[in-house]
């Protein structure tokens, strides 16, 4: 009797688990989809000189992601050549066992000013 007891709460554990690294893995994934988008932001920032509202919209409207400059960058407008622009790209994430509320994921990436031109 006590095997089959032993069964249920290893199943039971295992199952747990499961639940726990689905949220893992699914997290690793928000961050490296994160990671692969930061490019193609540090692209379209480099090309305009700043983030403006155009970029932040579609990346908002196609990929679900918010995109805001660092601290040190959101009064100018216009930056010298060469000039190290910071912002931050986060998504939210609902998950399964962590957490009872959402959790933002975020991500700290650099552009260069006007690499590309």
């Amino acid at each position: 009797m006590s095997h089959i007891l032993g069964t249920i709460f290893g199943l039971t554990m295992i199952f747990m688990m499961f639940i726990f690294g689905t949220d893992l893995v699914m997290m690793q994934n928000i961050y490296t989809s994160l990671d692969s988008l930061s490019t193609q932001v540090s692209y379209a920032i480099s090309k305009n000189g700043y983030l403006t509202e155009q970029i932040k919209a579609n990346f908002l409207t196609n990929y679900n992601a918010t995109i805001y400059p660092i601290e040190t960058n959101i009064l100018a407008k216009s930056y010298e050549e060469g000039f190290i622009y910071g912002y931050y790209l986060e998504k939210d994430y609902s998950p399964i066992a962590i957490s009872k509320s959402t959790i933002n994921i975020k991500v700290k990436r650099f552009a260069v000013i006007n690499i590309y031109n």
